[in-house]
C-alpha cells in the first residue's frame, strides 16, 4: 500500500513538473492598443505549436515569424485573452484596450551649432511601453522675422525638404521658427491626427 502511495506521489510530481503553462513575460504592459496588431509577449512550457489555441473576446489573432499578435476592435473595454493546449485552458489574461495617446513632438538636430541646423521632426509617446514608432506625415514651418511677412513652408514627411532648408538658412538668428499643423499617424489611427504647435528654441 505504501509502495502504491509512493508511486502515486512520484507520478503526480512528474505531472506537475511537465504541466503545460502559458505566461505573460511583460508585467509592465497591462493594455493593448485598439485597431493595431499588438505583439503578445507569451512564453510557453511543454506546449507544442500544433496543440496551441489562442482565443480573444474581441478582435483577431495573427501569427508571423512565430510571433503572435492581437488586434482588438474598440478602445475603452476590458478584453480577455485565453490560451488553450489540447482544448484545455492553461491560462487567461485580461487587458484594457486603449487608444494611443497623443505623442510629444521634438526636433531632430543635425548638429549642435545654431537653432537652424536640424533635420526634421519626430514624434514619440512618453507612455508607450511597446516602443512603437509614430509616423510624422506633414507640418508647416513658419518663419517670423521682425519687419517681414510671415513665411509658411508646407513640408511633406518628417524630414525637412531640401528646398525648405535653403529658406531656413537665410533666416536671421533672431527669427522665430514655429512648427504648426503637425500631422502624425499613431498606431490604430485610420487617419492622421493633429498635434500641438511647437516653437523652436
Amino acid at each position: 500500500m505504501r509502495i502504491l502511495m509512493f508511486l502515486g506521489l512520484v507520478l503526480f510530481a512528474r505531472l506537475e513538473l511537465t504541466a503545460q503553462t502559458a505566461n505573460w513575460t511583460r508585467g509592465d504592459i497591462q493594455f493593448v492598443y485598439s485597431n493595431y496588431e499588438n505583439e503578445l509577449f507569451l512564453e510557453f512550457d511543454e506546449v507544442d505549436t500544433d496543440e496551441l489555441e489562442l482565443i480573444v473576446s474581441s478582435g483577431t489573432i495573427s501569427i508571423k515569424d512565430g510571433k503572435y499578435a492581437w488586434k482588438p476592435a474598440n478602445a475603452g473595454k476590458i478584453e480577455t485573452l485565453t490560451v488553450k493546449a489540447n482544448g484545455k485552458v492553461i491560462n487567461s489574461f485580461e487587458f484594457k484596450v486603449v487608444r494611443f495617446s497623443d505623442p510629444v513632438i521634438s526636433v531632430v538636430p543635425v548638429q549642435k551649432a545654431n537653432n537652424k541646423t536640424f533635420k526634421g521632426l519626430k514624434a514619440e509617446s512618453t507612455s508607450d511601453a511597446y516602443n512603437i514608432p509614430v509616423q510624422v506625415e506633414a507640418y508647416v514651418i513658419e518663419i517670423k522675422e521682425k519687419g517681414r511677412e510671415v513665411v509658411a513652408l508646407y513640408n511633406n514627411g518628417a524630414v525637412i525638404e531640401p528646398r525648405h532648408k535653403k529658406v531656413l538658412e537665410k533666416a536671421s538668428e533672431d527669427a522665430m521658427i514655429l512648427f504648426t499643423v503637425v500631422r502624425a499617424r499613431c498606431p490604430g489611427d485610420k487617419v492622421s491626427r493633429r498635434l500641438p504647435n511647437m516653437r523652436l528654441q
